[in-house]
């Protein structure tokens, strides 16, 4: 089964970067007249390079690169989502964005030599020199957390863990839970890690594919999983209605649940004095963490200033680049690392972020052995994920729908269009 996405734009916007940070909201950008910037770099002698981007942290990085160096300057066009269509129409030097991991995307891009210190399986396939078309930036990990007064939890936890350790917790009163260690069918976002994790796949040959007799079979394990281990759905609805009006971790804090399924950068955003009680393990098959939401970066194959492309796109790869970044992006702006995901470089990860966060990772680094391969990905994954992935697999499990996925997917389509 094939069905194909089309392109929808929610936001696009430019920036150019001055010496200094500016305190910006997406929303109330200010602009300069692209005609004068253009002339105000030709006067100075400067490069002008335009990226594309989805990532707002391409705000404080432009700042800083445009005021310690001289050779370019840099002017942002955002979109939430980037597709191939916008870099034929937008013409930018670099994109740097997620959604990427497409090898339609990679034929677009100048093949680049990979930085030492990258981890190798995010790199992907490269030709006969090394090269690669788009260079990993950085990547978010899936967790389950959980309060750091519990035992004896594996440092990965796969999804036979969270079944065997969340029934175990389970406690009834006039046959209703009161207290529930884990349910499958609380965050969409574990439905499709876990869906991963049984090697379903929803890409092929760069376009959104799926096996219907795999995607059954997975659906019906975690149906499994609900009236084996948690008492089946009319239980968990009653739990849900009952209490889980309230975020996971608060009934994590009040003791309500023992475990809760969140990205890192969903856990680092928590107020500090909600991770001082709660920790974490990371999730996945048992052998590997697979990586979500990787960002890429590359030199578009058209661009007419590859040598200034190069130059940033590399220092954006040093360690001294990232270290500068990450030091400059705690005093102007909250969030863990850059892009609130870990780095590419496995010495950033390994060295530097726990020292620098030590609050946040509580020494929990992972090896580069135990990280998994990317997963190729259809064009505007994001999207389809939160818009239809996540919300038809809550649907079809919560209600029993009959609406199969492509049916979902089509009308999602309908209101994703320029």
């Amino acid at each position: 089964m094939v069905v194909r996405p089309v392109k929808g734009k929610t936001l696009s916007l430019e920036s150019t970067g001055q010496s200094g940070y500016i305190r910006i909201m997406l929303r109330k950008m200010l602009f300069l007249p692209l005609i004068a910037l253009l002339f105000s770099c030709s006067d100075k002698g400067y490069s002008l390079l335009t990226v594309l981007t989805d990532q707002k942290d391409m705000i404080l990085i432009s700042e800083y690169y445009n005021s310690i160096q001289n050779k370019s300057r840099i002017r942002l066009i955002y979109d939430d989502y980037i597709s191939l269509e916008d870099i034929l129409t937008h013409e930018p030097d670099l994109v740097i964005g997620k959604d990427m991991n497409n090898p339609l995307f990679y034929e677009r891009f100048l093949p680049l030599t990979p930085p030492e210190g990258i981890y190798p399986v995010l790199t992907g396939e490269k030709d006969e020199k090394g090269r690669t078309g788009l260079l990993p930036l950085a990547f978010d990990m899936p967790l389950i957390v959980y309060s750091r007064d519990q035992r004896d939890i594996p440092f990965m936890m796969t999804g036979d863990d969270l079944k065997e350790e969340g029934s175990e917790r389970n406690r009834e009163e006039e046959s209703r839970f009161t207290h529930m260690g884990f349910s499958p069918l609380w965050e969409g976002k574990f439905l499709y890690w876990y869906m991963k994790s049984l090697n379903i796949s929803f890409y092929k040959d760069g376009e959104f594919q799926y096996d219907q007799d795999r995607l059954d079979e997975g659906i019906n394990a975690i149906r499994a999983w609900v009236d084996d281990e948690n008492g089946g759905m009319e239980k968990e609805k009653a739990f849900s209605d009952k209490y889980r009006y309230i975020p996971d971790y608060k009934l994590l804090e009040k003791g309500v649940i023992d475990f809760s399924a969140m990205t890192f950068s969903e856990y680092s955003a928590l107020p500090g004095k909600e991770t001082a009680r709660l920790t974490y393990s990371w999730f996945g098959d048992g052998e590997h963490i697979s990586p979500a939401d990787c960002l890429y970066g590359g030199i578009v194959s058209e661009s007419e200033n590859e040598e200034a492309s190069r130059d940033f796109l590399y220092w954006l790869l040093s360690e001294e680049g990232q270290i500068e970044l990450i030091h400059y992006k705690g005093v102007v702006s909250p969030g863990f690392a850059l892009f609130d995901r870990f780095s590419s470089l496995e010495r950033i990860n390994r060295l530097f972020l726990p020292q620098t966060f030590s609050d946040k990772l509580g020494g929990r680094v992972f090896m580069s052995e135990q990280l998994g391969p990317p997963l190729l990905e259809p064009e505007n994954w994001s999207a389809v994920k939160k818009d239809v992935i996540f919300p038809w697999m809550e649907e079809t499990l919560w209600e029993n729908s009959a609406l199969t996925l492509a049916s979902y997917y089509r009308e999602w389509q309908l209101h994703f269009i320029d």
